[in-house]
């Protein structure tokens, strides 16, 4: 179930990332990790992810359900249901399980070339798993693994830090970032917001986040993802 990239800048940047990715993988062998957990430059991770991890049996593959959508300028953030539609931080794999999916057709390892990279393994790999966060739930069931939920608000989306590839921008009118939420995502107490929510602005973020949660309802009813 290849996908059809019909946009060449976004092909040329998948192409790119896919391969670090898997370079990354391949040097990661060196350390023998547990788990290997994806992440984008604008995300944070919640502080007890690793700590789950090691305290629960062996699984191939988990992702992240629920997490939050925070404005970097105006200090705000939303939270959000269903968050693997939205972000690319939101699966930690088994790496054995994550490189059977490459299915290399040959030995590599993180000093092979970019075009040798991309030879070794399938289009499916680089777009599908490794460039389209987004298909992974409903991917994965297919192959025989249904992904497990971290339990906690595992992961945060940084929008409008001027460096997001998406552009999207996002988490405007939302609840103003406190102490608690710096402690358990390891941000600065500076990045605490002066900010208080009104009346208006509570209700708003109760009322997006339980709308989160209907779409993402009806995402995994479905098969394909709603907004």
């Amino acid at each position: 179930m290849d996908i059809k990239v019909q946009d060449t800048n976004y092909k040329v940047f998948i192409h790119d990332k896919g391969t670090k990715l898997i370079s990354g993988l391949l040097f990661s062998k060196k350390f023998n990790p547990d788990y290997i957990f994806l992440l984008d430059a604008d995300d944070w991770v919640h502080k007890e992810v690793v700590e789950h991890l090691h305290s629960q049996p062996s699984y191939p593959v988990w992702y992240v359900d629920c997490g939050y959508l925070v404005n970097y300028k105006s200090k705000e953030r939303k939270r959000k249901h269903g968050m693997v539609r939205y972000c690319g931080s939101t699966f930690a794999y088994q790496p054995s399980f994550l490189m059977k999916l490459g299915d290399m057709k040959f030995e590599i390892n993180e000093t092979t070339s970019q075009d040798q990279l991309l030879s070794s393994t399938s289009d499916r790999f680089i777009y599908d798993i490794l460039g389209n966060h987004s298909i992974g739930y409903h991917l994965f069931p297919k192959m025989g693994f249904r992904p497990k939920p971290f339990p906690m608000r595992a992961i945060t989306w940084v929008c409008e830090t001027g460096q997001n590839v998406s552009r999207s921008s996002g988490g405007m009118n939302g609840l103003p970032i406190d102490r608690k939420y710096c402690d358990l995502f390891g941000i600065p107490e500076t990045f605490i917001s002066s900010n208080d929510a009104d009346f208006i602005v509570k209700i708003r973020e109760i009322l997006g986040c339980i709308r989160s949660k209907i779409t993402w309802t009806q995402s995994k009813i479905t098969g394909q993802n709603k907004y």
